[in-house]
């Protein structure tokens, strides 16, 4: 008499969201920053702010990455989004 193994349980849904600095990160935790981040700059397309956001999400934890995306907004040195990535990744200086 043979017996068929249960099947494994399925591994658990990675979190695309998450960060390894990070791992708690959810969907709404990008979008509010997105949003805080177009709230200072309206001018900004929202998907272009959420792409450099979560293009850089790997370059700074997220208190940091809030913080540098808080900076570009606020400073009208900074004509877009692009520059929320590049300041995470070091290209340029804060």
């Amino acid at each position: 008499m043979s017996t068929i193994a249960p099947a494994p349980a399925p591994a658990p849904a990675r979190n695309p969201y998450a960060t390894e600095a990070n791992p708690q990160l959810q969907r709404h935790h990008w979008q509010n920053l997105g949003c805080l981040v177009a709230s200072f700059r309206p001018e900004w397309p929202i998907d272009d702010i959420l792409t450099k956001l979560f293009d850089a999400r790997h370059k700074q934890t997220f208190p940091e990455l809030a913080h540098i995306a808080l900076a570009v907004a606020m400073n009208p040195q900074y004509k877009g989004p692009g520059a929320i990535y590049l300041m995470a990744a070091g290209v340029i200086e804060q």
